[in-house]
Formats: structure tokens, C-alpha cells, sequence
């Protein structure tokens, strides 16, 4: 093992790891009440300490644990060596270890083997803790880890936590709010009566750690349909999406042609039905040029790793995993990827297809539902269609119905992952990603309501239902109202004065309420006033454009824009960045301003139709969505159509840079704001 690990430490950040969100935790903690039976070291209360020449310590605790129930553990490490010296040298990492085992009655386990250590970054040097995931089949423990991962917290001055969590059917297993993916063969075993024994070596000084507490705790380890695998900030927004801010902690390793930056992903838990039609609303903000992000179709939640593979892989049974690179640089750009199966090797030309998409809000962070981008996925027989904001990508994509079949390890659902990639250059930019759901219900109509206190009128939204369950309401904490107060009936969604009797006027602060199903929430805004004014939404002249082919722009296009009772707050839509237009708002009491658009925005538009969509909101806030065209060429087009590509991992992105081959290969494991 000491072998492979030096291997494998070597590449110790591209363990695209995932991690615990904010967790709901539904059991309370509990001091450690067990006693120590204590082996070559002492005990004092629950300080452990080794002691002796060769610093070894071993100390089994005395109440059984129940795994299958959930189990935290939290400790603080007193005394330690850290050699600075054994980074990528297996034999003297193993000289300094800290192992938590869990091994059941058969002989069947879990264990979680720290490594403290000091690592050079820069100029500083830091500490840092390499936790690596064993598992213990009937009796024989894995030669080599099943997962491993930095914790990126101080040895010394911060609390560590090991949590394992037996949910959707897989045990999670935690190191200081990072998850290991789940082993499969591990998901049938009973773990509900374990014994769990700590042992150190420590090289030098005598180790020293204070297990502070062990507690039985089930956590909830998703946010709604989504599990966060990366250490981020959950925003909840007021359109019913959540905003996963910083999920960029960094990892560096030397893979293919340099230093290479990976990020961690989000992966949903729920599957969706192959034989319909599936529409995703999500915005990205990469903060950079030069980043690709990804989004992958997997037959399996959380897929494990295949332990005969010395790289991040598939098992047996769950052998698809395709998806889609999306480059974020202009021209936007996105690359169709699956691994290498048996009979199925993509072609040189479709190794270099590229196809162009149109993104909203490009790398800004979200500030509303215009910056959505809305993902349409149809899944066939023999192939699959996606499009993206309108623009179809591909009619020919290599996935079937059967990639997600019993046959082939999976349950007739697919499931969502979206991974984040970066090169040095473009390191800790500070990534988010913004999920509005999965066919969820879209409020068509204003989702900015203005009432008068003593209005007792119903509201009444137009709804487009997806057909993915009930429509309910939400309050304003996302919990669902009495079905009483609302109904929904011909595409209209009533909801009952009652629902707004209680609020009191707050001219400065509306109050949010949402309309949801099983695939998530839409959210709308109550302003409750003494007096109402409604904003109007803004005129655009001409009310759409045509460009009689690409490339044929010779100048700028001014737009007469009268914004009516509201200001300008932000257009996009057609991968228009910030730097391709200006905005001159009315002077004096005009209401009339312009909008420019560059040429080169225009000319890098494909044949087809794009959709700008501009917002304007007045002085309580209420905003409005006007709605602008631009068709190149035959807008029955469709956009660019250009037959899919396949990959391999051993050629996937070759025109993208070295670099963002190798993160590829090594990693590919796993909104709008309607007013």
C-alpha cells in the first residue's frame, strides 16, 4: 500500500471530492460516555495519548456504534508531528497517522486513515491533514484507499470531524466536511453494532488527541434534490433557486502537461424518468476566461469508483456517464464526452466538433431569473436532442434510453452532475453555480405583485405546469401554506387573499412567497402599500432584427429604448457580455435612452435566432422582462446543426489545451427572474 499511496499522493487534489452542505441534523450530540480499553499509550478522560519509542497507541472504545443510524465524531489534535519532508513519500506518511476503524461483529468496516503533515504553498507553510477512505470486506481491508482528500484545515488550531452517513441507500463517510463517494459493494452491509478503535504513530514527538465528542447523529446530507460537493455558501434566492457560492476549493496536482486546478461538483440524488422531455434551469458564474464547466448524464446517483482503474472510472454496473464540456470564453463553445466503451470510439472528426451555445449573465454573479439558462433534454431510442436557451446543440447525441437500463446497472432515470474545471492561471476565481430545479413549474405572468392593505382581491399567477407533481405554495421560509389558501386550475394559480391578510405594509420590503413541485420552487414577491402604482414595462425599437447572414455587420446597432416608469438593471441573453453594449438611460423628464450593441457581438451570432431579454425595475423594486430578437440568416434554422462528436478519455478536448484534457480525464467521474 505504502507504494500506491506515494502514487497516488501525487495526485492528492484531483480527488474531486464531495462535501457536506449545511446539514440538518436530527439527532442530538453526545459527549463521549465510553470507556477506553488503552494498548502502548494512556488515557485521561478521552485525551489519548502515545507514548514510548515509536509513539504507537491503540485504543478501542468500549460502546458499540450504529453506522447504519449515522455517527459524528469531533476531536482536536494536541500533539503531533509534522515533517514537512514526507509529502509524496508513502513510507514516512505512514510514520505519522491517525486511524479511526469501525468493524462490525462479520467482520465487515470502515476506516478513515489521517495523515497530518506541513505542505509548501508559495511562500507560506501550511498544515494540512490527507484523510484517506479503506474499506473492510468480510475481514480484509483494501490494500489501497477507496477515496482520499485534503481537509485544508489546520492541524492544530481547528476541530475535526468524521461523520458517516448511511443515506440513499450508500454510506457517506466525512472528513472535516468533505465526502467520500459512496462504495457500492458497502451499501447491503450491516453496520449496526461496530466496534471503533483509534490508533497513532507518531514519527517524533508523542501524539496526542482529544476526542471531544461521539455522538449518534443522522444528518441530512442534500439540499432539496442536490448534494453539495464542495465546502460552499448557500443562498437562497427570492425566484426559488439556490445559489452554491465558492464551491471552488482549489487542488493542484502535475497531470499531463502542467499544474492543474480542479473544483468540486454538484450531483442530484433524484433520477428523472428517460422517456420525458427534461428541462434544467441553472447559471454559472466561473469568473474567468479559460474555465470550462461541465454537466454529465449518469444512469446512478453518486457513482462509485472502479478499484481494478488506477484513475477516477466507472464499475461494472453503472457504466455511463456521458455529458457535455461547456467552454467559457468567446466564442462560447461546448464539446460533446463519454468514456471509451466496448464498439463504441468516436470518430477523428467527431473528436473536434464544436458547437456553439449562447449563455446568459457570463461570468457575473446571479442577480435574477434573466441569467438563467434554461437546458432542454430529450432522451431517445437511438439518440438524444439538446438545446441550450433555444439554440439546439446536438440531434444526434450518443445517448440512448438503453444507456440507463437495468442491463446496464441503472433504473430507467437519469441522473445530473455538474463539475467545475480551472488552469492556474484562472486559480480560486470564485465559482458559483445557481439551480432554479429540474422541470419545475415557470410563472408566466408578472411575478411582481403590488397590493393595496386593504385589497382582498385574489391573486391570480399564470403557471405552466410540467407535470412533475402537485403545484403547492411556499411561504417565505419554503414551507408549504395550507392547501386551502391556493388552487390551481387551467393554467392559472389562484392564490387566496387570506394568504396576505396577516401582512402588514412595507413599502421598503416585499414579502416572498413561491409555487413548487417535486422538482423545485418559483418564486414570486408581495408588496403590501397604502398606494399602489404599477410599473410598466419598457418599449424596444425595432421590436427585433434580422442580420441577412453571420459575419455581415458593418456597424453598431442603436436601440431606441423607452423605459416607461422603471430603470435600466441588466440585458442578456445571446452570450452578450457586459463589454458588447452601453446603455444611455433618459436625461431630464425623457423616458427614451439607447442601447448599443457592438458588431462584434452581432457578428459572432450563428445563423438562427437568439433572444435578448432586458430587465427594468422602478423604485419599490418590482421589475419587468422586455424581450428582444435577432435573427442571422434562415431563422428556421434552428442554429448551428453540426453532427455530435464523440470522446475518449485519451483525446477529449485536444483542441481546448492540454491542460484541460488531463483535469477531463482524471475527473469525469462523477434561473431568470421573471417580473
Amino acid at each position: 500500500m505504502k507504494k500506491r499511496l506515494g502514487k497516488l499522493f501525487g495526485l492528492l487534489a484531483i480527488s474531486l471530492v464531495l462535501a457536506l452542505p449545511q446539514l440538518g441534523i436530527y439527532g442530538a450530540a453526545a459527549e463521549a460516555t465510553g470507556s477506553w480499553t488503552v494498548t502502548n499509550g494512556s488515557a485521561s478522560g478521552s485525551v489519548l495519548t502515545a507514548e514510548g519509542t515509536e509513539n504507537d497507541l491503540s485504543a478501542v472504545y468500549s460502546e458499540k456504534l450504529n453506522l447504519n443510524d449515522g455517527i459524528s465524531i469531533s476531536y482536536d489534535i494536541k500533539e503531533f508531528t509534522l515533517n514537512e519532508e514526507v509529502q509524496g513519500n508513502a513510507a514516512e506518511m505512514d510514520n505519522q497517522i491517525l486511524k479511526f476503524s469501525f468493524l462490525s461483529k462479520e467482520n465487515y468496516g470502515i476506516s478513515l486513515v489521517v495523515r497530518p503533515y506541513r505542505l509548501q504553498w508559495g511562500a507560506k507553510l501550511n498544515q494540512r491533514m490527507m484523510v484517506a477512505i479503506y474499506y473492510t470486506n468480510n475481514g480484509v481491508e483494501m490494500e489501497d484507499p477507496m477515496w482520499y482528500f485534503d481537509t485544508y484545515l489546520e492541524v492544530f488550531d481547528d476541530t475535526h470531524t468524521i461523520s458517516i452517513q448511511h443515506s440513499y441507500g450508500s454510506f457517506y463517510v466525512e472528513g472535516d466536511n468533505r465526502i467520500a463517494p459512496p462504495y457500492r459493494p458497502a451499501c447491503n452491509w450491516d453496520l449496526s453494532e461496530t466496534t471503533m478503535t483509534v490508533s497513532m504513530h507518531s514519527c517524533l514527538k508523542a501524539a496526542s488527541v482529544d476526542i471531544k465528542s461521539i455522538a449518534a447523529e443522522k444528518k441530512n446530507i442534500t439540499e432539496g434534490e442536490w448534494l453539495d460537493m464542495g465546502p460552499s455558501e448557500h443562498i437562497y434566492q427570492p425566484d426559488g433557486s439556490i445559489t452554491y457560492k465558492n464551491i471552488d476549493e482549489p487542488f493542484t496536482a502535475d497531470v499531463g502537461s502542467g499544474n492543474v486546478w480542479l473544483h468540486a461538483r454538484l450531483g442530484s440524488v433524484r433520477g428523472y424518468d428517460v422517456t420525458e422531455k427534461i428541462t434544467l434551469k441553472v447559471h454559472y458564474n466561473l469568473n474567468g476566461a479559460g474555465v470550462w464547466w461541465g454537466m454529465y448524464f449518469a444512469n446512478q446517483a453518486m457513482l462509485p469508483l472502479d478499484q481494478e482503474k488506477t484513475s477516477i472510472d466507472y464499475s461494472d454496473n453503472c457504466t455511463i456517464c456521458k455529458g457535455i464540456q461547456f467552454q467559457n470564453v468567446t466564442p462560447f463553445k461546448a464539446q460533446s464526452y463519454y468514456y471509451k466503451q466496448e464498439g463504441d470510439t468516436p470518430t477523428e472528426e467527431e473528436a473536434k466538433e464544436l458547437k456553439q451555445y449562447y449563455p446568459n449573465g457570463v461570468s457575473v454573479a446571479y442577480a435574477g431569473e434573466e441569467m438563467l439558462n434554461t437546458i432542454e433534454i430529450e432522451i431517445g431510442e437511438t439518440a438524444t436532442k439538446i438545446s441550450f436557451n433555444g439554440t439546439l446543440l446536438w440531434d444526434d447525441y450518443k445517448l440512448t434510453r438503453d444507456d440507463f437500463s437495468a442491463e446496464n446497472g441503472g433504473d430507467g432515470k437519469v441522473y445530473f452532475i455538474f463539475e467545475f474545471i480551472e488552469t492556474p492561471a484562472t486559480a480560486t476565481r470564485g465559482i458559483d453555480m445557481t439551480i432554479k430545479g429540474i422541470n419545475v413549474p415557470e410563472i408566466t405572468s408578472s411575478t411582481s405583485v403590488t397590493r393595496a392593505k386593504a385589497d382582498t382581491s385574489d391573486v391570480v399567477l399564470n403557471v405552466t405546469d410540467p407535470g412533475n407533481g402537485a403545484l403547492r405554495l411556499y411561504d417565505a421560509n419554503r414551507n408549504q401554506m395550507d392547501s386551502s389558501l391556493y388552487s390551481y386550475a387551467d393554467g392559472k394559480f389562484t392564490v387566496k387573499a387570506a394568504a396576505f391578510a396577516d401582512l402588514a405594509v412595507n413599502e421598503d420590503t416585499p414579502y416572498n412567497f413561491f409555487v413548487g413541485n417535486d422538482g423545485g420552487l418559483d418564486g414570486f414577491s408581495v408588496r403590501i402599500m397604502n398606494e399602489v402604482v404599477a410599473l410598466q414595462p419598457a418599449v424596444i425599437t425595432p421590436g427585433s432584427y434580422t442580420l441577412e447572414k453571420a459575419g455581415s455587420a458593418t456597424e453598431d446597432l442603436v436601440l431606441s429604448v423607452d423605459f416607461k416608469t422603471g430603470s435600466f438593471v441588466s440585458l442578456v441573453g445571446g452570450g452578450l457580455t457586459r463589454s458588447q453594449y452601453t446603455v444611455q438611460e433618459p436625461t431630464g423628464d425623457s423616458t427614451v435612452g439607447t442601447i448599443t450593441l457592438s458588431k462584434d457581438f452581432l457578428n459572432n451570432l450563428k445563423d438562427g435566432t437568439v433572444t435578448l431579454k432586458m430587465t427594468t425595475e422602478d423604485l419599490t423594486g418590482a421589475q419587468e422582462v422586455t424581450e428582444f430578437k435577432i435573427t442571422v440568416g434562415n431563422s428556421s434554422s434552428g442554429g448551428e446543426k453540426n453532427p455530435s462528436r464523440g470522446g475518449c478519455s485519451s483525446v477529449l478536448f485536444a483542441s481546448a489545451g492540454g491542460a484541460a484534457v488531463a483535469v477531463l480525464v482524471a475527473g469525469a467521474w462523477m434561473l431568470r427572474r421573471k417580473k
